[in-house]
This record gives C-alpha cells, sequence and structure tokens, in this order.
C-alpha cells in the first residue's frame, strides 16, 4: 500500500482528521465524495480507496458493514503524524508483513554508505535492479521491487523520518527522527549506554538499521 498505491502522507492526514469528527465512523461512499469530489475523480475514487486501505493496514482506522471509524488504538492525546508514524514503526519499519520491500529497500541503501554514490545517478529502474539482484539474487520473478515501487516509497522517505532530498532531488538516508522517536525503548531503564549497547539496541528496536535482522538481511 506504501509502495504500490498512491496513498501520501498528506491524504491519510486528511482523512484521520475528518474521521476524528465523526466517532461513529462514516460510510465508505460518503468519505469518497468528501475526500475526492465527482468532479475531480470522473468516476474513479483509486487515491481516497488506498488511502482508506493505508489507514486500515496501519490499524489506525477499521471498518464494519462499510463503515470507516477510527481505531482503539488511536491515541487522541498526541497528533494525527504522532500516531501515524508510531503504527509505521510498528507495522511497515520493524517487519515485512504489510510491505516486503519498504524497510529492506532503505535497510539496503543505508548499507551501500559510500557506495550509494556510485549509483546516486542511476535510474530507479537500475536501482530496482541493483537490489533485486543483491539482496534477492533475483529470485522474486512475479512481485519484484522496480521503479513503481522506488516512487511509492519516495512519497514516505522523509515523512517518516529515514532522511531528506537534497538540492538536486536525490534522496539521502539519515533516520535520525526514526532513531530519536525510539530513545524510550532503546535506553529501557537505563540513563547510560555503552556505544555497543546502544548499537545492539538500535538494532534491535530498529531492525532496519545498523545491525538490526531486516538489516543484516538486506546486507548479506
Amino acid at each position: 500500500m506504501f509502495t504500490d498505491g498512491p496513498a501520501t502522507p498528506i491524504r491519510l492526514e486528511v482523512l484521520l482528521d475528518v474521521l476524528l469528527y465523526y466517532p461513529k465512523g462514516i460510510d465508505r461512499k460518503t468519505i469518497y465524495g468528501l475526500l475526492q469530489p465527482s468532479s475531480l475523480s470522473e468516476g474513479n475514487y483509486q487515491k481516497v480507496k488506498d488511502t482508506i486501505g493505508a489507514s486500515l493496514q496501519l490499524g489506525l482506522t477499521e471498518e464494519q458493514y462499510s463503515t470507516i471509524k477510527i481505531s482503539d488504538i488511536y491515541d487522541s492525546n498526541k497528533s494525527i503524524k504522532h500516531n501515524i508514524l508510531t503504527c509505521f514503526d510498528t507495522k511497515v519499519l520493524s517487519n515485512t508483513d504489510i510491505e516486503y520491500f519498504f524497510a529492506l529497500f532503505f535497510a539496503y541503501y543505508l548499507g551501500l554508505n559510500k557506495k550509494s554514490y556510485k549509483i546516486l545517478w542511476s535510474s530507479r529502474i537500475d536501482w530496482s535492479n541493483e537490489f533485486n539482484k543483491d539482496v534477492f539474487n533475483n529470485e522474486h520473478q512475479l512481485n519484484r521491487f522496480n521503479d513503481t515501487k522506488h516512487t511509492g516509497m519516495d512519497r514516505w522517505l522523509s515523512y517518516v523520518g529515514l532522511g531528506w532530498y537534497d538540492q538536486s532531488g536525490q534522496f539521502q538516508a539519515n533516520p535520525y527522527d526514526r532513531i530519536l522517536r525510539s530513545l524510550d525503548q532503546i535506553f529501557g531503564k537505563e540513563s547510560k549506554l555503552s556505544g555497543d549497547e546502544f548499537i545492539y539496541n538500535i538494532g534491535r528496536n530498529c531492525p532496519e538499521l545498523d545491525s538490526g535482522k531486516l538489516f543484516l538481511q538486506a546486507n548479506n
């Protein structure tokens, strides 16, 4: 949903903002009309359908009899973005159940280190081919990571705190914000950690980062 479809962070924020005003939920067709009026959709509501799908996959909403409402796990004391990031950390960055390639591709990109500059200006197709070859030995033939999925990732990478885009539009990996919001889990009850302990705990709590299981899978 976060690589294949047109769901974007802003669309998801708008959907949740609307639903917060209706605690009992809103019928799907009503949401279609609110977020993608017929004058703009021409009968194709794919963008809002994918946005609803993203909210359901993250666990931020739930659906019953075509009625969409905010889920019980949503923390109304926190901002919309905080709720999205919390669920994204758990559902997308920490495992591959929802998005098989998202965390793995970022881990691969991060693991290239300076080598990434050698292919930084390559096309998305080249990036995808290198990833499929290095991580999967080209074993995934039916559902391969491709340039379309890469484009979908670009909608989310900066938003979820994994890096930034330079003046040329190239993504620069820097998961500062991702680590920052994980510090409570990384330190636990400790106030000080050795360098080795810190890195180990980062990998345990953020498995797509250095020493984490997804990082090691992507950089074997």
